[in-house]
């Protein structure tokens, strides 16, 4: 009796583990929301550089001087926001979804 209590307690933890592998798959492949990137681009050159990479909006906001609020409304409503402190006459920076 022992035994098949023994390999049903087995057969129950495997199927708890292969059960949580399983539903760990699809959250693993889903994008990671709230992180962007903050861009910078030479205006007469056109090159452009990623200054900050997948990082959260509240630290996109405190780069570019901006309210973590006023980042996300300008990201909502046209896919990127202007990164103001990071502006010179001679390069632009925005910041966009990663």
């Amino acid at each position: 009796m022992s035994i098949r209590k023994s390999a049903a307690a087995i057969a129950l933890t495997a199927g708890v583990a292969l059960g949580g592998f399983a539903a760990a798959g699809p959250a693993a492949a889903t994008p990671q929301n709230g992180l962007v990137n903050v861009h910078t681009a030479d205006i007469l050159s056109g090159n452009q550089i990623i200054v900050l990479q997948n990082v959260p909006v509240s630290l996109a906001a405190t780069v570019c001087g901006l309210t973590t609020n006023v980042l996300s409304n300008q990201l909502l409503s046209g896919n990127h926001a202007v990164c103001l402190t990071k502006n010179t006459p001679l390069t632009k920076s925005w910041v966009a979804y990663s």
